[in-house]
């Protein structure tokens, strides 16, 4: 018999322990955001009442503020449990900005118009961050992007399993969108942080290539079949900055050439043809019948209607962090617009209602300092993961412009609090020296 040395032994226990900790976080997250193996025979999201989404966000009723609970003394264990040596380094003005953030939405509990739901949704926020920043004492590069990519390879392919046991698999259809555990507009975000690590892995891997393409093109396959058009629009935008930043001049170069043509295509489209201005609409909806481009399927008058009837009442405060959204401002903003209406299908504006303008300012300035601090890190390190954070910020903040992904209480939202956490507390030329497994 092979005699197995005590540093396997340790690496070996030690994997087994991470594998744990990404296992309780997925089940927590299952549990919190209330996925379903048969979600579609459940009732879409938009068929739910308002009052019920409500309760269930809120916490009236539900496991959500238990499962944050238990998220927030993950992170706590996992800080106590932390490798030795190793020491968090902050410095920069971007871990200042993001404790500033975290305080001010703490203080909008003083003029939220409901007290209670801001103070839980408050609460949830700080559970959440002790969750990340926590998790980032355990997790190295190399566990985080391993964590994205496990998270996005069992939730894409359990939904398409859940999907065809239930026999609601119909993708020929015209309006079939993939939804199996989860809304499509959740899975489909969760797809494209699924393929953005899945090519960080790729490129870091040296035996294992072909088996990471097989996985993109799985996770690309996925993508699409949720017809999550925000999801996709950021993942062709982080994969652009991708190849761009992260690649030699000469493929760089390739990348801009794309680009142009992926810019000068959607023109040639207006001046040249009406069928092809056709053929240019069928693509814009990826399949789904019944929505208007123009008026980018409803947001305009819905953004027209929330400026000037909201943000103008509180355009500096806001109403309370993920405060606006009431029952009863979502009964009168789903009336005006004859479609149950539960976010403002934009994050930014989102963040304007509950934050007003100083907290967007606030937000802008962590999302632009950690996207430049993220590249920065690569350029000086070389570690993809750092190129897999500012591709991943890219995607948030592009996405972000047409749907709520910021600063909801969601897996993909805890992807990216981790990469704040690992960019504001470790300055990689720090911490190798330290601890080189986490830089």
């Amino acid at each position: 018999m092979t005699a197995v040395s005590p540093a396997a032994d340790e690496f070996r226990l030690d994997h087994l322990k991470r594998l744990i900790v990404f296992a309780i976080v997925l089940a927590l997250f299952y549990v919190g955001e209330n996925y379903k193996l048969a979600y579609k025979l459940g009732g879409i999201g938009d068929e739910r009442s308002a009052t019920m989404v409500i309760e269930t966000s809120g916490g009236g009723g539900s496991l959500r503020p238990l499962m944050f609970g238990l998220l927030g003394m993950l992170g706590i264990v996992c800080w106590m449990w932390r490798p030795a040596r190793l020491r968090t380094n902050m410095h920069g003005w971007l871990p200042a900005l993001i404790f500033a953030f975290i305080a001010y939405a703490s203080l909008s509990i003083l003029w939220a118009e409901d007290q209670a739901i801001v103070m839980r949704r408050v609460v949830t926020l700080v559970l959440t961050c002790f969750g990340a920043f926590g998790l980032v004492h355990r997790f190295s590069n190399r566990d985080f992007l391993v964590f994205c990519f496990l998270s996005g390879a069992i939730l894409g392919l359990g939904s398409l399993a859940s999907e065809i046991a239930t026999g609601v698999f119909r993708p020929w259809t015209s309006d079939y969108r993939l939804y199996g555990l989860m809304h499509a507009n959740t899975l489909g975000p969760m797809m494209a942080i699924f393929v953005l690590s899945a090519v960080a892995l790729r490129r870091c891997s040296e035996s294992h290539r072909g088996w990471y393409t097989l996985w993109i093109i799985i996770g690309l396959g996925l993508m699409i079949l949720t017809k999550s058009r925000t999801a996709m629009i950021g993942l062709v935008a982080a994969l652009w900055v991708w190849v761009v930043f992260g690649s030699t001049n000469r493929k760089r170069l390739a990348a801009l050439c794309v680009l142009t043509l992926a810019l000068a295509l959607p023109a040639a489209v207006l001046l040249f043809g009406e069928q092809l201005g056709i053929m240019a609409k069928q693509t814009a909806l990826m399949g789904r019948e019944g929505n208007s481009p123009e008026t980018l399927t409803g947001r305009i008058p819905l953004w027209d209607f929330l400026i000037s009837n909201y943000l103008d009442v509180r355009p500096l405060f806001g109403y309370g962090f993920q405060g606006f959204w009431t029952p009863q401002h979502i009964l009168r903003v789903s009336a005006s617009q004859d479609w149950l209406i539960l976010h403002a299908h934009s994050g930014y504006l989102n963040l304007v209602l509950e934050l007003g303008y100083i907290g967007l300012g606030l937000f802008a300035l962590v999302l632009v300092l950690a996207t430049r601090r993220s590249y920065i890190y690569f350029r000086d390190t070389r570690d993809v993961t750092w190129l897999f954070m500012t591709s991943l910020l890219v995607w948030a903040i592009v996405a972000s412009f047409f749907d709520s992904h910021l600063l909801t209480s969601s897996l993909r939202n805890f992807i990216c609090m981790i990469a704040f956490a690992k960019l504001a507390m470790f300055d990689p030329r720090f911490v190798r020296v330290r601890q080189p497994a986490y830089a």
